[in-house]
């Protein structure tokens, strides 16, 4: 029942945000095909463009299941794997005075993706990197085959490797800190008083990490939410701290 519920929720947001509200839902449901690529209008922003259908899936995670929760008051917002910039471009819409770090690491997504904040004249406010969170600074390695965009992965850089691939780099969650917001990440249990540098949300994609530590959570006072791959669930013994340093 509550499943239903939440459903309901859902179609009934799509209704006030997506003009063309039953296609769309449709499409989600299985019901019937979008003609891609398909033009999405939102309220507040410049239309968006789905290319496929998993940015459909993606869309409707992002701004109708409202996977990731943003607040009007969030302060600093970093979307490590932000593909092509949905939930960037929500955190940017919902809370105004926040600065955005939107990290992609995949060279054609993130063409999109800056596209798509340029589209809504946000660049004074959303930093786009093409990178990706490793545990170290160096190149990685993603396939070249096609495939959905959300579904890429990274992968060591190797001679052994079969498949055409694109070299992306990588680096550490310190760097990016340290580098963009003149921010030193420190291991802490608690929200630090009085200070003004910290992070509301915490948004990390999985196929945008490397290396055994997948994922950092030592900035324990902040949210934090996970966007993994279709069927994956997150175990809490892939969580490690070796990508903040």
């Amino acid at each position: 029942m509550i499943g239903n519920v939440d459903r309901a929720r859902e179609v009934f947001r799509c209704r006030s945000e997506v003009p063309d509200w039953c296609n769309v839902t449709l499409a989600y449901l299985g019901l019937n095909r979008l003609r891609y690529p398909y033009c999405l209008n939102l309220p507040g922003l410049h239309p968006v463009v789905l290319d496929e259908i998993s940015d459909l899936w993606a869309f409707w995670q992002v701004f109708l299941r409202r996977v990731y929760s943003v607040s009007a008051s969030d302060f600093l917002i970093l979307d490590a794997g932000a593909n092509i910039g949905l939930f960037t471009l929500l955190a940017a819409r919902e809370s105004q005075s926040s600065r955005i770090i939107a990290l992609e690491p995949f060279p054609s997504t993130f063409r999109r993706l800056v596209e798509n904040v340029n589209n809504n004249q946000m660049a004074d406010r959303v930093t786009c990197l093409n990178i990706a969170l490793g545990d170290s600074t160096e190149l990685r390695c993603m396939d070249l085959i096609p495939q959905f965009s959300q579904r890429r992965h990274l992968d060591r850089q190797g001679a052994e490797r079969k498949t055409e691939f694109v070299s992306v780099p990588t680096t550490t969650l310190a760097r990016v800190l340290e580098s963009h917001w003149n921010i030193t990440p420190k291991l802490s249990k608690t929200r630090p008083r009085n200070s003004s540098h910290f992070f509301s949300v915490l948004v990390l994609d999985w196929s945008a990490m490397s290396g055994t530590a997948k994922v950092m959570v030592s900035l324990t006072f902040c949210k934090r939410t996970w966007h993994l791959p279709f069927g994956r669930q997150l175990r809490p013994a892939l969580i490690d701290t070796r990508c903040i340093g």
